[in-house]
């Protein structure tokens, strides 16, 4: 008959066997697999920006549709176009805060798909699929103005997520752009609910 203390050893190699096989098992699979950007897009794509619409005066809490209509002017396909949009959000700089960024504009019903989790401080980008050459996407950005004064809006435009190929036009610049736009104090009222 086995005494205590040879059964409590017994258990103490036992429950370390068991966390060592648990630790190897999540070492292994949170390691040797394939990077998540190893079959991303690498080289240069031309494309051409044919419209970026955004109103440059906007009222304050009045819906507003910032669009995008970006061109593949590449003999190539282009993967996956990635377009990044900065200046929604200005940072604060508050102890203790939730969040470090206060919303200039607040998204109103977007498409869940073109999401991505790539969204940074002040920085959201959004996944749009493949674009054959010659083929042309609109993208649409339904926004709210909530933080009236003047702000810069800014977006980039890429082939993939992760960085390693590039976008720009045909005479050879990055394909981006930058706007700066008013937002209105003074929301606008339909004044006949005061009738």
């Amino acid at each position: 008959m086995e005494t205590h203390v040879a059964i409590a050893a017994r258990i103490k190699r036992f429950t370390l066997a068991a966390a060592l096989a648990i630790a190897l098992g999540m070492l292994a699979g949170g390691c040797g697999g394939a990077p998540q950007d190893k079959n991303e897009a690498t080289g240069t794509w031309k494309v051409a920006i044919e419209k970026w619409v955004f109103p440059k005066r906007q009222p304050l809490g009045t819906p507003v549709t910032m669009k995008l209509v970006v061109r593949n002017v590449d003999t190539r396909e282009m993967p996956r176009l990635a377009i990044t949009i900065g200046g929604l959000t200005i940072p604060v700089d508050q102890q203790r805060a939730q969040s470090r960024a206060r919303p200039i504009w607040v998204l109103n019903n977007l498409r869940k798909g073109d999401q991505t989790a790539y969204n940074a401080l002040s920085k959201r980008t959004f996944l749009l699929g493949s674009l054959a050459p010659g083929e042309a996407r609109t993208f649409e950005l339904p926004l709210t103005p909530i933080r009236r004064g003047e702000h810069a809006v800014n977006y980039s435009i890429a082939p993939d997520l992760y960085g390693k190929g590039k976008a720009e036009t045909a005479d050879g610049k990055a394909a981006t752009g930058v706007r700066s736009i008013a937002i209105d104090p003074t929301p606008n009222f339909d004044e006949s609910v005061f009738d």
